[in-house]
Protein backbone atom coordinates (compact mmCIF):
# COMPACT_ATOMS: atom_id res chain seq x y z
CA UNK A 1 0.00 0.00 0.00
CA UNK A 2 1.58 3.29 -1.12
CA UNK A 3 -1.15 5.74 -0.17
CA UNK A 4 -3.45 6.12 2.83
CA UNK A 5 -6.06 8.65 3.88
CA UNK A 6 -6.45 9.22 7.61
CA UNK A 7 -8.60 11.33 9.91
CA UNK A 8 -7.39 12.97 13.11
CA UNK A 9 -8.31 15.72 15.56
CA UNK A 10 -5.43 17.74 14.05
CA UNK A 11 -3.49 17.55 10.80
CA UNK A 12 -0.45 16.38 12.77
CA UNK A 13 -2.40 13.58 14.47
CA UNK A 14 -3.80 12.36 11.15
CA UNK A 15 -0.31 12.49 9.62
CA UNK A 16 1.19 10.52 12.51
CA UNK A 17 -1.45 7.79 12.16
CA UNK A 18 -0.73 7.53 8.43
CA UNK A 19 3.04 7.43 8.97
CA UNK A 20 2.67 4.62 11.49
CA UNK A 21 0.51 2.61 9.10
CA UNK A 22 2.99 3.10 6.25
CA UNK A 23 5.95 2.51 8.57
CA UNK A 24 7.59 5.64 7.15
CA UNK A 25 9.05 8.98 8.20
CA UNK A 26 8.06 12.48 7.08
CA UNK A 27 11.05 12.52 4.70
CA UNK A 28 9.72 9.47 2.84
CA UNK A 29 6.24 10.76 2.04
CA UNK A 30 4.25 13.54 0.47
CA UNK A 31 1.28 14.87 2.41
CA UNK A 32 -1.87 16.43 0.98
CA UNK A 33 -4.34 18.05 3.37
CA UNK A 34 -7.80 17.15 2.10
CA UNK A 35 -9.80 18.71 4.96
CA UNK A 36 -8.67 21.06 7.69
CA UNK A 37 -10.09 20.54 11.18
CA UNK A 38 -12.82 22.83 12.45
CA UNK A 39 -13.91 23.27 16.05
CA UNK A 40 -17.47 24.36 15.39
CA UNK A 41 -19.66 26.11 17.93
CA UNK A 42 -20.41 24.09 21.04
CA UNK A 43 -19.33 21.03 19.07
CA UNK A 44 -21.84 21.64 16.28
CA UNK A 45 -20.14 21.65 12.90
CA UNK A 46 -16.96 20.08 14.25
CA UNK A 47 -14.79 18.42 11.60
CA UNK A 48 -11.67 16.32 11.90
CA UNK A 49 -8.63 16.76 9.69
CA UNK A 50 -8.23 14.44 6.69
CA UNK A 51 -4.85 13.88 5.07
CA UNK A 52 -3.65 11.82 2.12
CA UNK A 53 -0.13 10.47 2.63
CA UNK A 54 1.81 8.81 -0.19
CA UNK A 55 5.17 7.04 -0.06
CA UNK A 56 7.74 8.66 -2.33
CA UNK A 57 11.25 7.46 -1.53
CA UNK A 58 10.80 4.23 0.41
CA UNK A 59 10.93 1.00 -1.53
CA UNK A 60 7.48 -0.58 -1.63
Amino acid sequence: MNTVEKYGETVEAAMQTALEELNATKDEVTVEILEKPRKGVLGIGKKRALVKVELTSKMV
